[in-house]
């Protein structure tokens, strides 16, 4: 996708979203991940250190204690970081002129 996007000069990025328990260890995991794209010359944006800064509190950020998948609060949480992060990435629609 990476590869095609960019023969058609489309901008392209990645966004990595962190599962919702046990943030800290999977830096691993994104670390590897982001390794892999720097490798490949794909720009990719690491979500889990936002996750992480924002001080969230992981268990309110799932739909229940025994369902991990993410609640309406980390979609908000993952939308407002995402919003942030993107900002560079995103350019004004063109106006053609009259």
């Amino acid at each position: 996708m990476a590869a095609e996007a960019k023969d058609r000069k489309i901008p392209f990025v990645v966004v990595s979203l962190p599962h919702t328990w046990h943030f800290d260890r999977q830096r691993p995991l994104f670390d590897r991940f982001h390794a892999f794209c720097r490798e490949q010359g794909v720009s990719c944006i690491n979500l889990l250190e936002r996750f992480i800064a924002s001080g969230a509190d992981e268990a309110t950020l799932r739909l229940n204690p025994l369902d991990a998948h993410p609640n309406e609060r980390y979609n908000a949480l993952a939308a407002r970081e995402m919003a942030a992060a993107l900002g560079p990435y995103l350019r004004r629609p063109h106006t053609p002129q009259l």
